[in-house]
């Protein structure tokens, strides 16, 4: 089977543009996981994640979604890396989601 496929100038350079877009990301994504141990303590999520109040950091632990592993050592809270960037990146299209709803609405 044989396809033929004709696209313009500005086709052929989209493309190529989310083509870079996509190797930029993994590679980015590549570079991180490296900067960074598999395992986190509280403490390193906080960090990664910005956040400066224990206050806001336990809210995220009684969240159901949050990505969290408890130790049988008095329950202290650990985080595989790559499942937490994967719970923020589920945010961020969430929040994307909802606000271009909201925007559409006005």
């Amino acid at each position: 089977m044989q396809i033929n496929l004709t696209l313009t100038d500005d086709q052929v350079a989209a493309m190529q543009l989310v083509i870079k877009n996509s190797i930029q990301e993994a590679v980015q994504e590549i570079q991180e996981s490296q900067r960074h141990p598999e395992i986190l303590t509280k403490q390193e999520a906080k960090e990664i994640l910005r956040i400066k109040s224990d206050f806001k950091m336990d809210e995220l632990l009684n969240r159901p979604d949050f990505p969290v592993m408890r130790t049988v050592e008095k329950g202290k809270p650990y985080f595989i890396y790559e499942e937490l960037m994967a719970w923020v990146r589920t945010q961020s299209t969430w929040a994307k989601d909802h606000n271009r709803s909201f925007r559409n609405a006005i």
